[in-house]
């Protein structure tokens, strides 16, 4: 093949075994018209589609031939110059309409060389992701869909003894899904980020639609490992969604495991969470504070970051026999109070309710003049639950959307007629659902369940509307608040209890 320029630049066109991008170009003839190329034989071959055909070719771009890539950028760079040299405005334009295919593959074929260069001198500069962090400078940033791990760091990843981890329990025989949709979102919040193990304890081995659980989870880079179903038969009175709660103990029992942080699978994570694996020392908690009241001393484990033990495992339960009246939280609370171990709480900045979301938490985001940045600066990275008008106890009002069920995000406004999907006035319901639709998708788990494709129908979603929708009501965008702005006062008792429920005037 022909020379792509002398010295330390030169090119070797023809190494078919060093190819990796394929580009389209048009035929000798059409480069060398014009001055594309001051001859034919000036015209690399690994540009042409094999004298005048259209056939595909490599253009060689081997990790490391910078000077090769450099040498591919001046040769497009300077390719153009002799075609509109001379010409006036109209001739010109009427010559990239005429000499458009040929100029706009040149040109792509420059930039994409110019950017591949860059990428390689920036990633020599760099330390690996995993020493400088999972997001780099802000010229590595990358979008949350995409993937930041090569396969062998991830193999370096996968034998740390760090992880986090959360649990997936089901009812036999019932519907899947609220708790397992749960884990599919969060594992796709989390490994946007991290540079972690996730670990997932089920008792599930397919997906509703009956796909295998564990080679599709591996899609998220989660290990799936199974559920340890405790026997507690203090607690045996309490609803089964409590009993289960108190498994998350055998988060200690993880001894393979040096540090794990555990998560509730009913919470997203917002961003980059590796410091509590990191930089933490000691153990790490939530805050239990439902009431949004701000820098409560109160520990609630939806997030508990720990140091697995065997002997920390066993005294928790039985502390937790001999206490059937206290929470999870609270066993956990008091089994290490007693070690004088102590539980830090992280800030509200750091972990909190999503019903909490827009409370006065102070923002890292401060103007210059030291004034209050107004709107929205203060998202914890943690967020448990969604939210909703219900109690912690309710398992559906409250945490309405980190949820695939559109008939209970469905509201209907009174007596107006008027529904709409709550979930759309949330300021994070659109980014889980987001985060699902994607970790369910092709690119991922490639799940089948007619629930995931209702609600990850846009059309369903938004409107309300279209095959295998389960809104319960054609969706409207907004509310008229000519006819809803005031909700009538609610009759109540003495003692505050509802006589008449609450409707529009």
């Amino acid at each position: 093949g022909g020379g792509g320029g002398g010295g330390e630049a030169a090119i070797d066109w023809c190494r078919p075994s060093r190819l990796q991008r394929m580009v389209r170009v048009s035929s000798r003839d059409d480069l060398t018209d014009c001055g594309l190329a001051r001859s034919g034989s000036d015209v690399p071959e690994a540009l042409l589609a094999g004298q005048g055909d259209d056939s595909q070719r490599l253009l060689a771009a081997e990790e490391g031939d910078i000077g090769e890539l450099r040498a591919i950028v001046e040769w497009s760079r300077s390719a153009a110059g002799p075609c509109t040299a001379g010409m006036g405005p109209v001739h010109a334009s009427a010559f990239g309409v005429a000499r458009a295919p040929s100029l706009l593959l040149l040109f792509a074929l420059g930039f994409l060389a110019a950017a591949m260069l860059d990428g390689s001198q920036r990633s020599s500069l760099q330390a690996s992701p995993l020493a400088a962090g999972p997001r780099g400078d802000a010229s590595d940033a990358v979008a949350p869909s995409q993937e930041w791990l090569s396969t062998d760091e991830w193999r370096a990843v996968s034998d740390k003894p760090r992880a986090y981890v959360m649990m997936v329990y089901d009812v036999p025989n019932e519907q899947l899904g609220p708790f397992l949709w749960g884990a599919v979102a969060l594992a796709r919040s989390l490994n946007q980020f991290t540079a972690h193990r996730i670990v997932l304890l089920t008792n599930h081995k397919v997906f509703p639609g009956g796909e295998p659980l564990k080679e599709r989870f591996a899609k998220l880079r989660v290990e799936v490992r199974k559920l340890q179903q405790l026997d507690m038969p203090s607690h045996t009175g309490l609803a089964q969604r409590a009993q289960v709660g108190f498994w998350k103990l055998q988060a200690w029992n993880l001894t393979d495991l040096e540090r794990a942080v555990w998560l509730d699978v009913d919470s997203l994570v917002y961003r980059n969470m590796d410091w509590i694996l990191d930089e933490r020392e000691g153990m790490w908690a939530a805050r239990d504070d439902w009431g949004c009241v701000g820098d409560v001393s109160k520990v609630h484990t939806s997030i508990l970051a720990l140091q697995p033990s065997s002997s920390d495992f066993q005294g928790l339960l039985v502390l937790a026999a001999e206490q059937p009246s206290l929470t999870v939280h609270e066993v956990i609370a008091l089994y290490f109070a007693q070690r004088r171990v102590p539980i830090h709480l992280l800030s509200d900045l750091e972990a909190g309710f999503g019903r909490c979301l827009g409370s006065d938490v102070p923002s890292p985001y401060i103007s210059p003049d030291g004034d209050k940045t107004n709107g929205l600066w203060s998202f914890p990275a943690f967020i448990h639950k969604s939210g909703g008008y219900a109690s912690p106890e309710d398992g559906v009002n409250d945490n309405l959307c980190f949820s695939t069920h559109l008939s209970s995000q469905s509201y209907s406004l009174g007596d107006t007629g008027i529904a709409i999907n709550v979930c759309q006035f949330h300021l994070v319901g659109e980014h889980w659902r987001a985060l699902f639709c994607e970790a369910t998708s092709e690119k991922f788990l490639r799940l089948t369940s007619p629930e995931i494709g209702g609600f990850c129908n846009d059309h369903c979603y938004f409107w309300g509307e279209g095959e295998g929708c389960t809104q319960v009501h054609r969706v409207e965008a907004t509310p008229d608040f000519a006819s809803y702005s005031v909700l009538q006062a609610c009759q109540r008792t003495e003692d505050n209890k509802l006589i008449v429920p609450c409707r529009m005037p």
